[in-house]
């Protein structure tokens, strides 16, 4: 990322386009949610509801992996679906959304999946952060000789008074109800194999496999997310954990969101790299609270819309020091450049309980 803020300037109708979807993000969406099989130890509500902006900072959140945050295309990653989601009090998808190909609408499909799997984490299973499987393999918390086809989503551990692994299990698809209970009759088979080794041994753990059933704003079905928990199983397959659990999951998620939000020190932080290349990061106030994050400016003949992105700046340090990766000297960076709102109008904004902040104005 070059800078501390991306500007896009677009002409009349690209702006007029994007301030449309906006101004709609603000507003809550209801989703049903069907429980195939009980979830053990949760009593999940028979609906969810999430403003579009919520949807998008879950999805960002979601599926983003640690890498390079000096590359513009995960900042982008937050805003990409900002037109996919249609004006309506349920989650639905925008009508041009039907001439993708089968492979777009599978990435579609896969990537709101794993954000509404985040947010019923969140939510309905105590679960306020959670460790990709990539990413903990990548960093060399997680261990295992499962196939990747087979393996789960997440991990995560439990905020309850004893607290449990949740293992998870995200899907996600465009081919109705029928299809999206045959994705947890699937998710079902794959989790039961789970067997945790090494620093988790012997902890308790909850399965769960969640799939959103995406529909169009000119469908007669509606959104649904489906929840499943499987059976036990005879067959294991070893996921051997290196370190600590809270460690290992704060480290894949909050490394998640240094790329998301281009945070060169979180990431040499969780990612335990010597040196990461990067640029000032940008302070927002919200409330009473301190964000560091970047910027992304969408100019146009109409005015300005604004976006940022950024983390709780009491949040990043507990869960990610390693003293030993901390930039010194030239190496650190210090904010220097303040938000602009000279421009905004009717911000607002989405703000989870692991300090994330995606706040939207000009809409």
């Amino acid at each position: 990322m070059s800078s501390a803020q991306l500007t896009i300037a677009v002409d009349a109708p690209t702006f007029a386009r994007y301030q449309s979807a906006w101004r709609h993000l603000g507003n809550p969406r209801t989703l049903p949610v069907t429980v195939l099989t009980a979830v053990d130890g949760f009593g999940i509500p028979s609906t969810l509801t999430a403003t579009g902006v919520e949807i998008l900072s879950a999805i960002g959140r979601a599926c983003t992996r640690p890498d390079d945050p000096t590359a513009p295309a995960a900042a982008f990653a937050i805003l990409k679906y900002s037109e996919s989601i249609a004006d309506s009090p349920e989650l639905a998808l925008a009508e041009d959304l039907i001439d993708l190909d089968s492979h777009k609408k599978t990435v579609v499909s896969d990537e709101f999946g794993c954000g509404m799997a985040l947010l019923m984490a969140e939510r309905y299973l105590a679960t306020p952060r959670l460790m990709d499987v990539e990413s903990g393999i990548s960093q060399g918390s997680l261990a295992t000789d499962h196939p990747r086809s087979r393996r789960p989503d997440y991990f995560g551990e439990t905020a309850e008074a004893t607290p449990r692994v949740l293992i998870l299990e995200a899907k996600g698809t465009q081919s109705g109800l029928p299809y999206a209970k045959k994705q947890v009759e699937s998710g079902c088979g794959q989790l039961p194999m789970v067997n945790l080794s090494g620093a988790w041994a012997g902890r308790p753990a909850v399965r769960t496999v969640v799939s959103t059933s995406l529909a169009r704003v000119d469908e007669a079905s509606n959104t649904t997310i489906l929840v499943g928990d499987p059976e036990p199983a005879n067959e294991k397959v070893n996921y051997e954990l290196r370190e600590d659990l809270v460690r290992a999951v704060s480290r894949a998620h909050y490394g998640r969101l240094a790329t998301l939000t281009g945070d060169r020190d979180l990431l040499v932080r969780t990612e335990r790299r010597a040196r990461i290349l990067g640029v000032p990061m940008v302070p927002h106030r919200f409330g009473e609270r301190e964000f560091l994050g970047v910027v992304i400016a969408i100019t146009g003949p109409q005015g300005v819309l604004m976006a940022f992105a950024g983390v709780d700046s009491s949040m990043r340090e507990p869960y990610s020091v390693h003293p030993a990766y901390v930039p010194k000297g030239d190496a650190a960076f210090k904010p220097t450049t303040q938000i602009d709102v000279a421009s905004a109008g009717r911000p607002v904004a989405a703000l989870s309980n692991d300090g994330f902040l995606l706040w939207l104005s000009g809409g």
